[in-house]
């Protein structure tokens, strides 16, 4: 009897270890630092890619400020994710709807920063993004994102955050939406190298051709190559002329092979768009620590409840 209570207590011991391994596997510690991009500003909380956006994201306590931007007829970068005027964002200056083909004859890159900024936005609720609070704005400038950051961070006492500047560019809209990428690269550094912002800001694209012209006039510039694609990432970053500071990798496609393959070895990881924690603590597992979400403020609050450290506004300074 005495053989069969002791081993049934070693059993216990047995099973209760293992289930404490579990448990410990699954708590997500991580003692490196998260950083937490908002996307667009906090397109689940505000209309995306607009000065009130930018500003709760600030105030939730991103590490760093996510935009798009393309370029107006007169030269002026727009921060937008669109080089035309999205009809489930955008409305006609008289606040009529516009229409669905209507919209890609709306061409930014025709228009001048008057003409666009002549357009509302953030008075229509994305219909992907129920919860957003409406407002009545338009699309900034590049500049006056920046000026407005600075001028909030200063009232509110906060360091100014990083800036992660997706510049829009594809082989289709060459001539059509934007230059061609040796002069889309001038134009884009013309405007930026004037905001002091550099040491600060990583700047992203889906174009390897553009990323290259960016390297060949400002090799010091820390660019991020972003990819959608499946196909292997070595293959793809062989269309670089240079080893980016960054890989930026829709979700799902970060797995353990890609997140330590030798060919991202000292590159900045990031992941988009994560709007789910499960997928958050899953790529913080694999060494991803780089989160560009739409909802920060409660991608914030499962980072806090797990004990990990968020990078503050201005640690890079």
């Amino acid at each position: 009897m005495n053989k069969l209570y002791f081993l049934g207590a070693f059993l216990c011991v047995i099973l209760a270890s293992g289930c404490q391994m579990k448990e410990e596997s699954t708590t997500h510690q991580s003692d490196h630092p998260i950083t937490l991009q908002g996307h667009r500003g906090c397109r689940g909380e505000m209309p995306e890619n607009t000065i009130p956006a930018f500003l709760r994201a600030i105030d939730a306590g991103v590490s760093t400020l996510e935009l798009d931007v393309v370029l107006s007829s007169d030269g002026e970068l727009i921060v937008s994710h669109e080089p035309w005027m999205n009809m489930q964002i955008v409305v006609h200056p008289d606040g009529s709807p516009i229409g669905k083909e209507e919209q890609f004859v709306l061409n930014l890159f025709e228009m001048t920063t008057e003409e666009i900024q002549s357009y509302p936005c953030g008075t229509l609720r994305h219909p992907k993004y129920p919860d957003q609070t409406r407002v009545t704005t338009h699309k900034p400038t590049l500049s006056e994102v920046v000026a407005a950051v600075r001028d909030h961070c200063k009232k509110k006492n906060k360091p100014v955050p990083f800036f992660n500047i997706e510049i829009k560019s594809t082989l289709k809209g060459d001539g059509v939406y934007h230059p061609t990428p040796e002069v889309y690269a001038k134009a884009f550094l013309r405007k930026y190298l004037t905001l002091s912002i550099s040491n600060y800001t990583t700047i992203q694209s889906f174009d390897y051709r553009l990323l290259n012209q960016l390297h060949a006039v400002l090799p010091e510039a820390k660019l991020v190559f972003l990819s959608e694609k499946k196909e292997p990432l070595e293959a793809q970053l062989k269309k670089l002329n240079f080893s980016p500071y960054g890989v930026s990798l829709e979700s799902h496609l970060w797995d353990a092979s890609t997140a330590h393959s030798p060919a991202v070895d000292g590159m900045i990881k990031t992941a988009w768009t994560v709007n789910d924690e499960a997928e958050m603590f899953r790529l913080i597992d694999l060494g991803v620590y780089d989160i560009i979400t739409d909802y920060p403020t409660i991608m914030l609050k499962a980072l806090n409840g797990k004990g990990m450290s968020v990078v503050k506004n201005g640690e890079q300074e």
